[in-house]
Formats: C-alpha cells, sequence, structure tokens
C-alpha cells in the first residue's frame, strides 16, 4: 500500500489521505481472498489510518478506526490480521496513557501469536507488554523481559525489529534512572 510507504517516509497527510481514499472504495462487506496468506487490506489500512491519526493529533479518531479494525479482524476471523491490528491498538492506547487497556491488548497478542506460531509478533508482544511493565512501575521485571527479546531478535538475525526493540529497551532505562550507569561502567 502506498498509505504504507507515505507514512514511513514521513509524508502523514498524505498517507491519511491515501488511506482514507482505498478504504471508501473497499467493500467492508467483500472479504479479499488476497489475504489468505498474509493480512487483510482493510484491517491493515484501517489499523495504519488509526496510527497516522493519533501522529496528527487526533486520538479520539485514532481510537475509534483502530476500533474498527479490531471489531473487522475479529469478525474476519483471521489471525494473521488481528496480531496484527493488536500491536497498532495497543501503541495507540499505551501513546494515550491507557496502560490498562494496552496491557490487555498485548496479552490478546501474545495468546494469539503462541497460539499460531507467529514468532516475530509473540516477540512484538513480548516487548510491548514488557515496555508497559516499565511504565507501570514494574521496571525490573518490564527490563529482564526487554533484554531477553532483544537477545531473541538478535539469535534470529531479525534486525529489521531490533531498533525498535533497543529504543524500548533505551527508554526503560532511562525511565529507570539507569541511562548512564553503563555508559559510566563502559568508560572506566
Amino acid at each position: 500500500m502506498l498509505g504504507i510507504v507515505l507514512e514511513d517516509q514521513g509524508h502523514r497527510l498524505f498517507a491519511r489521505t491515501h488511506f482514507e481514499q482505498s478504504l471508501a472504495l473497499s467493500d467492508p462487506h467483500q472479504p479479499s481472498s488476497a489475504y489468505s496468506f498474509a493480512q487483510n487490506p482493510r484491517t491493515t489500512g484501517l489499523a495504519r489510518l488509526a496510527w497516522v491519526l493519533y501522529s496528527l493529533g487526533y486520538p479520539a479518531q485514532a481510537v475509534k478506526k483502530v476500533q474498527e479494525a479490531l471489531s473487522l479482524a475479529r469478525h474476519l476471523a483471521h489471525p494473521f490480521s488481528l496480531v496484527q491490528v493488536l500491536t497498532y491498538a495497543a501503541e495507540i492506547h499505551e501513546h494515550r496513557g491507557e496502560h490498562h487497556i494496552a496491557h490487555k491488548l498485548e496479552e490478546e497478542l501474545l495468546i494469539l501469536s503462541h497460539e499460531h506460531g507467529f514468532a516475530y509478533w509473540s516477540t512484538e508482544g513480548v516487548i510491548r507488554r514488557a515496555w508497559t511493565l516499565t511504565r507501570q512501575g514494574h521496571t525490573a521485571e518490564g527490563l529482564a523481559q526487554l533484554r531477553h527479546a532483544v537477545a531473541i531478535l538478535q539469535a534470529r538475525g531479525e534486525e529489521i525489529a531490533q531498533p525498535y526493540a533497543l529504543y524500548r529497551l533505551a527508554d526503560a532505562h532511562g525511565r529507570a534512572g539507569d541511562g548512564d550507569r553503563d555508559h559510566h561502567r563502559r568508560h572506566r
């Protein structure tokens, strides 16, 4: 989808327009057979539009769209589409400070990923849940889970996901107040 490329390049206004036009042209009642081996394009479009709306400063609209994506993904009973939407939903709720909602979504993501053998999404769920734990004050537990997730990604050679995991780990260390400790330890 062009909207994803535009979003990834930082062109959120154009991405929003593209996602909205694509969704307007798709029939929400006509399931696509093209997603049998990947994610449903409508759920993906709704979830990505939700993130773009949040990034542009429309949190209420973002929640509405991500709820629509969750509802559709659950209705379709397509696990891969659902785990993808769950990640966006958890992210939006986490950034809104709705840690309890984010935690429930992350738990659902983990359960579904384990049930269907989605290794990448399972690790993604661990990273998200661990970061939420650190933001809820469960720093030691969250940091341990984040370190474990980073080790898993490194062992599997998943280089694309590592910066995201390392960002979450660094943020958690910063929140714990020990961001400079490792720097000083290395430079003694």
